[in-house]
């Protein structure tokens, strides 16, 4: 009977699966063997539209020219056959692989989820990410190593440095002498002595230039009107000016010393440069309800960080007014001051009038302060 059994496992006849055992039984009641069994199921299938298989074993692997057998829908579901090769070649055909000019966009999608444009791939090209076409596309390898920017290298050359383009996106080569103010390029080719840098709009460089206007050395320029004077010094003019070894300044006072006290007066004036004090004292008393013409000159030379020369120099021209005792034309008083401390940087400039006594006295006139760099 496990002949039997192992007869119906078979799909042809498995719809009668269901009756095997009924079928074992009915063949042992009936003693009937195992080809009389074959016989009947021959006639089975033959009735339910079979072709009369008869099953006689197993093989495995088939060969190419084995043959497969299946129902044939266009013929009414007759039974037909197949070699094991036609079978082969049909389910080869059904996962068949695709040459390339048969799929679109094989090239995209390989590099993590970026597609690759290859349509300027060459040689010592690399690929970068384009941001506008959303793809990594091939470019020559001397484009795009700085940061996220392509480098435009048709201008490289000695002495030459990078700079950014916003017109062309890129960085490109240029003479080391631009770009160094700002963001702005500068134009050498008409640098010279005592010019300036102007800003051309046309050329986007700044240029140097003549000044067309004069230099302005004047760190300070004040006029008094009638300012009491007295014992205590009193300023004339106080002004703070960056200083730098090599500069020479010019400070000038100029106007008249009027005396109104009942007593002759002698007027002193100095000048407090950073904190060191050169003062001059008029070369002859003032006497009362009398009025002079003054000048004083003050000349600072910073040779270096550690040495200053001041030097000043007072002209009393006369007295002038009732009851003048003395004509003072030509009176001079001179003085000169060494610094050895720095007077470099940022300095306190001032000039300063006093007294030999109180009373009626004042000054009227100018006071200035001028800067000139070393030659």
């Amino acid at each position: 009977m496990s002949e039997i059994k192992k007869l119906y496992k078979y799909p042809e006849i498995g719809k009668l699966e269901r009756e095997l055992d009924q079928i074992i039984k009915f063949l042992n009641d009936n003693n009937i063997t195992i080809n009389e069994l074959k016989t009947i199921v021959n006639k089975l299938q033959q009735q339910s539209g079979g072709s009369g298989i008869t099953i006689v074993g197993e093989k495995y692997p088939p060969v190419d020219a084995d043959k497969f057998i299946f129902q044939d829908s266009v013929q009414s579901f007759q039974y037909v056959t197949i070699t094991w090769q036609q079978l082969k070649s049909f389910f080869a055909l059904a996962s068949h692989n695709h040459s390339k000019s048969q799929i679109t966009d094989l090239n995209e999608g390989l590099v993590g989820t970026k597609d690759v444009n290859e349509s300027a791939i060459g040689n010592n090209k690399i690929l970068f990410y384009n941001s506008t076409s959303d793809k990594l596309e091939y470019k020559e390898l001397k484009e795009g190593l700085v940061g996220t920017k392509d480098v435009d290298e048709s201008a490289i050359g000695n002495n030459k440095i990078l700079f950014y383009n916003s017109v062309s996106g890129k960085l490109e080569y240029k003479i080391l002498n631009e770009g160094l103010v700002g963001t702005k390029d500068v134009d050498e080719s008409a640098i010279g002595n005592n010019k300036i840098l102007v800003y051309n709009s046309t050329t986007g460089k700044l240029e140097y230039q003549t000044n067309s206007s004069s230099p302005n050395p004047v760190i300070g320029n004040v006029v008094q009107s009638a300012l009491a004077i007295s014992t205590s010094y009193v300023d004339l003019i106080n002004k703070t000016a960056s200083i730098v070894a090599g500069d020479f300044l010019y400070c000038e006072v100029y106007g008249r010393a009027y005396n109104n006290s009942g007593s002759n007066r002698t007027f002193r004036i100095r000048l407090d440069f950073g904190g060191s004090l050169l003062e001059l004292i008029a070369p002859a008393a003032l006497t009362t309800a009398n009025y002079s013409p003054i000048r004083v000159m003050f000349t600072i030379s910073v040779l270096s960080a550690s040495e200053t020369i001041v030097t000043g120099y007072w002209t009393q021209i006369a007295a002038l007014g009732s009851g003048v005792s003395a004509a003072l034309s030509g009176a001079v008083s001179m003085a000169w001051l060494s610094i050895a401390a720095n007077r470099t940087g940022s300095q306190t400039i001032k000039i300063q009038m006093m007294s030999s006594g109180t009373g009626t006295q004042d000054f009227s006139g100018g006071s200035v302060i001028r800067r000139y760099g070393a030659a």
